[in-house]
């Protein structure tokens, strides 16, 4: 180095230093003369553009601090992190200044080579500059680096699309809502591929509805289903997840009730499409036509299992009312024991497991109620019923349901009480507004319960989130025992249906006094898997249940031995 070149950079030096004197002092305006005096001389003093960086900032320059950062760190490369270089090339990039950007971003990777969301910002860079195919191996690469990158899934999946590898694209994008399940881009994205593409088929649409209803946004689910539905009037999968989706929208209510028409008219032997044009034709107050629908759907669900049934004449209308109803508990199995009793050769089920008459439905009148069900049940030799979990927990509907079907046999699932709180805990969680912790919750629950007597608990019914009053059996089962004579109930405890379904069902067809029936494997319906609950919490639970669970042990005269 010659002697002038030391001469500039001692000079250089003095003028930084004069400058964070003047900073230390607050004095920005002189401080930021002195470092940019420094960088005349030097314009290699990274020291000096970082100090001028620190002081832009405290006076909110903001637009010119990325710009000395990113020098300082040109000259110095191992003084910042991979983060720091992230930072500054997201202002960068704000900025437009692109290509100073992916300098950043290339830093960062070197600095960090597992560092995978600089390859994500690159590749969306590599894509402004219509470079596709670098941009999707840099995707692929972040993919590489971590397998839950769920923006670089997304980014791949918009690539893919483009270029027509729709199944590539729809792979992506599940696998980016592993990651961001709540990303409405994503699922957005999602939906416009498939509305783009000539080859979707009824089971795409179907897969992105459920994703979308497991978010909340059921009417955009219920817009996927439609589209199913259009493509495939038979499309099972379709029916079944509209029956429990709703839309308060009055126009998305008459674009589903044109479906359903259209659907029957075309097609009037499935049964379960008469059955939701029945509930569309109730939510809009027409319930004579509902009626019609729903005793339709009896007959056609009736001689699809039965064929020589359509043969015989049938009464106008049902005037029994159906022999056994399963009235919870709610997330306890319910769904695996109504699919079970559908198996037996003496039962016809109506059009879907949960009327909900008797909770929310019940100003329709017994008419509509019975009309669920087909009159040929009205002989002895057959069996019929439903199931809606929610009825255990008001004791109004005890009162009610006594008084319409006083000789109705009542079936009850009971689950370990700490593992349904949890279960409904992680099942409602997707929906939830507040992504609140699973420990805040239940303590949240728990403290407003506190003080409450027996007569009080019992008045509550349902209230959201209802992890742990759901779960206090006792008072639940005493509503309905006041009500309801003890012969004409069946307690069933979750964990011996899953562990050992046939001695259960067994049980289960004694009670209803039928001949016993070998099902087709039992499947366990409606299974969540999730975290497994810290030792502490599970105490916790167990030490709170565990004097309500006596109190239903003693009351029943049963035991259920839960830890």
């Amino acid at each position: 180095m010659s002697e002038s070149q030391v001469i500039k950079q001692e000079k250089a030096k003095e003028y930084n230093n004069l400058g964070t004197m003047y900073a230390k002092e607050q004095k920005w305006s002189e401080a930021i003369d002195c470092y940019k005096k420094a960088i005349k001389i030097d314009p290699k003093f990274a020291g000096a553009y970082r100090n001028l960086a620190r002081v832009l900032t405290q006076i909110g320059k903001e637009e010119m601090v990325a710009e000395c950062w990113y020098r300082a760190l040109k000259l110095e490369p191992t003084y910042a992190q991979a983060e720091d270089y992230l930072k500054i090339g997201e202002t960068l990039l704000k900025q437009g200044k692109t290509q100073q950007a992916y300098d950043c971003y290339c830093q960062a990777r070197k600095k960090e080579p597992s560092c995978w969301i600089a390859y994500v910002k690159m590749g969306k860079i590599l894509e402004q500059e219509n470079k596709q195919e670098a941009a999707e191996r840099a995707y692929k690469e972040a993919i590489k680096i971590n397998g839950e990158a769920g923006e670089a899934y997304h980014q791949l999946g918009l690539i893919l699309g483009e270029k027509g590898d729709v199944l590539g694209a729809i792979d992506c994008y599940e696998k980016a809502l592993l990651s961001l399940p709540k990303s409405k881009e994503i699922l957005d994205d999602y939906l416009l591929l498939l509305k783009k593409n000539s080859k979707t088929s009824a089971q795409d649409y179907q897969k992105l509805g459920k994703l979308l209803k497991r978010q909340g946004r059921d009417e955009e689910a219920m817009d996927c289903f439609l589209e199913a539905l259009k493509l495939k009037p038979h499309f099972m999968p379709a029916h079944e997840v509209l029956q429990y989706t709703k839309t308060t929208s009055l126009e998305k209510l008459e674009k589903l009730r044109e479906c359903y028409q259209k659907i029957v008219r075309e097609k009037p032997k499935i049964a379960i499409a008469w059955g939701n044009l029945g509930d569309i034709l109730t939510q809009q107050g027409k319930i004579e036509e509902a009626i019609k629908c729903y005793q339709k759907s009896c007959e056609q669900k009736v001689i699809a299992s039965h064929p020589k049934l359509g043969e015989i004449e049938w009464k106008e209308k049902k005037e029994n009312v159906p022999d056994f109803i399963i009235i919870g508990g709610a997330k306890c199995g319910t769904t695996s024991l109504y699919s079970y009793l559908g198996e037996h050769p003496q039962i016809l089920l109506p059009h879907k497991k949960e009327i909900k008459f008797f909770d929310e439905k019940f100003e329709l009148g017994l008419a509509w109620y019975l009309a669920h069900f087909p009159p040929i049940m009205d002989n002895k030799n057959w069996l019929t019923g439903e199931a809606s979990p929610s009825y255990l927990e008001y004791s109004q509907v005890a009162v009610r349901m006594s008084q319409l079907l006083p000789q109705v046999k009542l079936i009850v699932l009971l689950r370990n009480p700490g593992e349904r709180a949890v279960f409904l805990y992680y099942y409602q969680l997707p929906t939830r507004k507040k992504k609140e912790p699973l420990a805040e919750v239940l303590g949240w629950e728990m403290k407003k319960l506190e003080g409450l007597t027996e007569g009080e608990i019992m008045e509550l019914g349902r209230r959201y989130p209802n992890n742990i009053l759901g779960s206090l059996y006792y008072y639940k089962i005493k509503n309905w025992m006041n009500v309801f004579p003890r012969e004409q109930i069946l307690i069933l405890q979750s964990e011996k249906l899953y562990n050992n379904p046939e001695k259960v069902m067994e049980e289960v067809y004694e009670f209803l006094g039928i001949e016993h029936c070998q099902g087709k494997g039992y499947p366990q319906y409606n299974k969540r898997n999730y975290s497994p609950i810290s030792d502490e919490l599970r105490k916790r639970l167990t030490r709170y249940f565990r004097p309500h669970n006596q109190k239903l042990e003693e009351y029943l005269g049963m035991k259920f031995d839960w830890k």
